[in-house]
C-alpha cells in the first residue's frame, strides 16, 4: 500500500455507535488494495508485494479487534458489523490473491532469467535450450534474489560461449588444413568441449590416414601384379556363328615376390589398425580402456620390432 493519507481505524460504542471513522477508513483501505502493484518483476517491487501482503494481514487483524470490541448486540450496530465482515472478506481475498501471485511472478521470473540468458548464445535456439537448460536451472539453485539469478546464468554462459568460440575456432582450422569432407557433423561438433572437439578431428584424420595408406598400398600392389604378368596367348579367331567355348581357369604362373607378399600383409595390418584405434576412442569404462592401452602397446612393440 502507498503512504497516501492515513487513516486509523477508531469505534467506541456504548449501546450504540457514539463514534466511528469506518466508512472512510473502508474507503481508505480498498483505494489501498486498488493501488497494489501486482505485476513484479524486480527484487524491490517482490519485497513491496511482501510488505502489502503483512499490511493486509494486520488490517484484517484490527477489523476482527474493532469488531470484538464494538460488538454489544444493538440491532444498531448490525450495519457496522456486516460492514465490517465484508471489508474484512476483501482483505483476506486480496491477500490470497497476492500471495498466489507473488509465488506465481517469482517462478516466472526465474524463467524469464533463464530464457534470457539462453537466448545470448550465438547458436540454434534449440541447441541452446537442449544442451543449456539443465545447466542454466543448476545455476539458478540457492538464489535468494533476482540479481543474483541473473549473475548466475551470465557466468554460466560466458562459459559455455567461450567454450563454443573454441571449438568453432579448433574446427576452422582443421577445415582449413583438410578440408570440410570429414566435420560434415559441424553444428553437433560445436557443442562439445574444446578438447573434445581437437581429440575426434585427430582420430578421424587419423582413420583416414590408415585408409588412405591401405588403399595405395593396394594400388601398388595391383600395379606390381599388372607389370609381373605374363602376356596372354593369342586366341583363334571364331566365326560369327561359332558359340565360345567355357575355358579352363587359368592357374597363375607366377609367384609373389617376398618383399610383394610383405607389403601386403603391411597393409592389411594398418587397416585392421585403423579400425581397433577408432573402437578403442569409443571405449568409455576406464578398466577397458587402461586394457585396451596396454594391447597397444604390445602391438606397438611387435610392429617395430618386425614391420
Amino acid at each position: 500500500m502507498k503512504n497516501n493519507e492515513e487513516i486509523i481505524l477508531a469505534i467506541q460504542t456504548k449501546g450504540e455507535i457514539t463514534s466511528s471513522n469506518f466508512p472512510a477508513f473502508a474507503v481508505m483501505v480498498r483505494n489501498r488494495l486498488s493501488e497494489i502493484n501486482r505485476e513484479l518483476v524486480t527484487d524491490d517491487e517482490f519485497g513491496q508485494a511482501d510488505a502489502d501482503a503483512k499490511a493486509i494481514a494486520k488490517a484484517e487483524a484490527d477489523l476482527k479487534a474493532a469488531k470484538a470490541m464494538a460488538l454489544a448486540g444493538a440491532e444498531e450496530l448490525q450495519a457496522l458489523f456486516e460492514g465490517i465482515d465484508d471489508l474484512s472478506a476483501d482483505l483476506a481475498k486480496a491477500r490470497l490473491d497476492l500471495s498466489k501471485q507473488i509465488e506465481k511472478r517469482k517462478k516466472e521470473r526465474k524463467t524469464e532469467i533463464i530464457e534470457e540468458a539462453l537466448g545470448k548464445f550465438d547458436i540454434d535456439p534449440r541447441d541452446a535450450r537442449l544442451k543449456h537448460l539443465v545447466g542454466m536451472t543448476e545455476a539458478t539453485k540457492g538464489k535468494r534474489s533476482f540479481e543474483a539469478m541473473e549473475l548466475a546464468c551470465d557466468e554460466y554462459y560466458q562459459a559455455a560461449q567461450k567454450d563454443i568460440t573454441g571449438s568453432r575456432e579448433i574446427i576452422r582450422r582443421f577445415v582449413e588444413a583438410h578440408g570440410p569432407e570429414m566435420v560434415m557433423d559441424k553444428r553437433d561438433l560445436e557443442l562439445r568441449k574444446p578438447d573434445q572437439v581437437e581429440a575426434e578431428l585427430r582420430r578421424r584424420w587419423d582413420v583416414k590416414k590408415a585408409a588412405d595408406e591401405v588403399a595405395k598400398a593396394k594400388l601398388e600392389l595391383e600395379a606390381e601384379r599388372a607389370k609381373n604378368a605374363p602376356p596372354s596367348p593369342p586366341q583363334a579367331e571364331q566365326a560369327p556363328w561359332q558359340a565360345a567355348k567355357p575355358q579352363p581357369a587359368q592357374v597363375p604362373t607366377t609367384i609373389k615376390s617376398i618383399d610383394d607378399e610383405w607389403l601386403e600383409f603391411k597393409a592389411t595390418a594398418k587397416q585392421a589398425f585403423g579400425l581397433l584405434k577408432e573402437a578403442k576412442a569409443k571405449l568409455q569404462h576406464s578398466k577397458n580402456i587402461v586394457k585396451a592401452q596396454g594391447f597397444a602397446n604390445v602391438v606397438n612393440s611387435g610392429w617395430k620390432e618386425w614391420a
